[in-house]
């Protein structure tokens, strides 16, 4: 599976933590696609058109780099760029994501200006 399709996925899975409601089906119907599209790129078969990219990236809330894999945050303006923020994302990304969420806030604080 691709970095795009993962972050897809890990994007979905944090709202329906919130809310059932987010299926892939209810994903496909607010950006206007099929519910066929949309798994196959949650699977990685298939890679979204630049419209519906720009509709993901707002609807998730994070950045286009983010999903593509460029970032590793998922949204915000670097002040401070270092390898030491490059090492803390990596090892975020594999915490559950309720831990993901508070340590995310706790980063934003030293590494983002929003």
């Amino acid at each position: 599976m691709s970095t795009f399709s993962n972050r897809l996925r890990k994007c979905r899975d944090i709202k329906k933590q919130g809310d059932d409601k987010w299926t892939q089906a209810f994903v496909a119907q607010l950006v206007n696609i099929t519910r066929g599209s949309y798994t196959s790129y949650e699977n990685g078969s298939k890679n979204p058109p630049y419209d519906v990219l720009i509709k993901l990236a707002d609807l998730y809330d994070v950045d286009i780099d983010f999903l593509l894999g460029r970032k590793n945050m998922p949204k915000g303006k670097y002040i401070y760029n270092s390898d030491l923020l490059n090492k803390i994302n990596r090892v975020l990304w594999e915490l559950p994501e309720k831990d993901q969420k508070k340590i995310y806030k706790f980063i934003k604080l030293f590494f983002y200006d929003e």
